[in-house]
């Protein structure tokens, strides 16, 4: 997308298994430099429904929510400035769809992201 004063790239995939289902998504340009400040923040909110917590994982900041009741959650990857790495999930625990998240090469797509 291009407007005249900003732009932003966005990749997405969706996969399906039962019901079980994933949005991985790459995101670059001001609205990724926009959702930074969230995953910058140092955010550790716990509650018996689940949780939202920043933390790193191999040497990159996340951000990662969790909603117990309906096994769904999203996980955050900060890829630089203005690019990010968004995983989105439902019916899948949030050690599983880490797993998942993780088969991405979150390197190689910071890489490509600071490439454009």
């Amino acid at each position: 997308m291009q407007m005249s004063d900003t732009s932003m790239t966005t990749a997405t995939r969706d996969y399906e298994r039962d019901s079980a289902q994933v949005h991985a998504s790459v995101v670059v340009g001001q609205a990724a430099a926009g959702a930074m400040g969230s995953i910058e923040s140092g955010m550790n909110i716990q509650t018996p429904e689940g949780h939202v917590m920043s933390s790193n994982m191999h040497g990159m900041q996340v951000l990662k929510s969790y909603n117990s009741k309906e096994k769904s959650g999203t996980l955050v990857v900060a890829l630089g400035q203005n690019a990010l790495f968004n995983f989105v999930y439902q019916g899948l625990t949030e050690d599983d769809a880490v797993a998942l998240a993780e088969k991405f090469d979150w390197k190689a797509l910071q890489a490509a992201a600071q490439a454009k």
